[in-house]
């Protein structure tokens, strides 16, 4: 999967419907960290915290800060989390770096 962050423009990225054992985990742990190509953790976007949304089925949030960093691809995002029940889980999102809007 690949996807956009826009320079110097706050933003959101999603975790949607996230199960633990068939059920929706609404009470996991996630965190995100976004790398440079040269796989540098991007210090603003470093272990930040998955919140989850208050009445939903499994999905969290996690916020997106203004970077400015160079356009382009070849970024990439990990998220690790765990649930309550033990399991563990990581997920890898190439990034693209685009242009403000």
């Amino acid at each position: 999967m690949t996807i956009i962050f826009y320079q110097t423009t706050t933003g959101t990225l999603q975790a949607i419907g996230l199960t633990d054992g068939g059920n929706f985990a609404n009470n996991a742990t996630l965190s995100a960290t976004l790398y440079y190509p040269n796989g540098e953790a991007v210090s603003e976007f470093s272990n930040v915290s998955g919140t989850y949304v208050p009445g939903s089925n499994g999905d969290y949030n996690f916020t997106v800060p203004s970077l400015n960093l160079p356009a382009g691809g070849g970024y990439s995002c990990i998220v690790q989390g765990s649930t309550p029940d033990g399991k563990s889980r990581t997920w890898q999102l190439n990034v693209i770096v685009a242009v403000g809007s």
